[in-house]
């Protein structure tokens, strides 16, 4: 797997990969945290669980999905609520993926899914905790 994070062009923390087995394409995986109190998408986010997810997965799309086509990529925006909520494309790639770490680590399908969610769930919280630290806001 490669990666890297020079890709000035695109609209998002993100990572280019190249996954052996998948598709043989490199993808940009953008990753994107969405609060749910973020007045600009209140109404999304009150429909049903999971919609604001869903919506900002589209906007990832319109904003890269030109450069991606022209690189010969595949934009994979992972979108997650704040709440724990991911988009469904975020499933699907996990899903995916799982498949693929199952099968090479000898390991069940659930149980490579829930190492996925995981660990993104660990790195998700500590970015949180570090965004919260470096605000200046420390426990009391």
């Amino acid at each position: 797997m490669q990666y890297t994070q020079d890709c000035r062009p695109f609209t998002c923390k993100h990572a280019i990969i190249k996954v052996p087995g998948l598709e043989k394409k490199t993808f940009l995986i953008c990753v994107y945290v969405t609060s749910l109190l973020n007045p600009a998408i209140l109404d999304e986010s009150c429909s049903t669980a999971g919609a604001a997810a869903v919506a900002a997965e589209s906007r990832k799309h319109v904003a890269n999905d030109p450069k991606c086509t022209e690189l010969g990529w595949a934009c994979v925006p992972l979108a997650v609520e704040t709440y724990g909520n991911w988009g469904v494309e975020a499933q699907e790639t996990f899903s995916r993926l799982a498949s693929l770490l199952a099968a090479s680590h000898s390991v069940s399908k659930s149980k490579a899914t829930a190492d996925i969610y995981g660990r993104l769930n660990l790195t998700l919280t500590r970015s949180v905790a570090r965004a919260i630290l470096a605000r200046g806001l420390r426990p009391k």
